[in-house]
């Protein structure tokens, strides 16, 4: 079963990510920060890719870093697949993808959208059962 890591600093948002992944069948495991995050991958090997809010990071635009940028700390981190997450309106898809990130989801979300792109990110290799919404 495919494990993500979900990084979000908003509790709500975090909360449904993770329920709606969970019941989709994949493992998940929330954190609020990168710093946490890296915390979480130390102790963890099988990580399968991220789902990382880049608006939280103070990124504006066609300025979005790499997602190794931020993972520098922890190179297992790094060679993952990353899909950024945005609700800034300047933060868009083809900026994402020049930057290296493997998948883009603009918040508000569909939830159907959301589990389109983490099977994306994993090659197409969906959860083990899919939700019906």
């Amino acid at each position: 079963m495919p494990r993500i890591l979900v990084i979000e600093a908003h509790a709500d948002v975090l909360s449904l990510i993770v329920r709606v992944l969970r019941r989709a069948r994949y493992e998940v495991i929330a954190a609020r920060n990168i710093g946490q995050a890296i915390d979480i991958a130390r102790a963890q090997t099988d990580i399968d890719a991220i789902i990382l809010d880049v608006a939280q990071l103070g990124v504006v635009g066609e300025s979005i870093d790499a997602p190794a940028t931020y993972f520098r700390a922890c190179k297992r981190l790094a060679a993952l697949p990353v899909i950024a997450l945005s609700s800034r309106w300047d933060v868009r898809a083809e900026h994402a993808g020049a930057a290296g990130y493997a998948g883009f989801i603009a918040k508000p979300f569909l939830l159907e959208d959301l589990l389109a792109e983490v099977a994306a990110c994993l090659g197409g290799r969906p959860a083990a059962r899919q939700c019906g919404w």
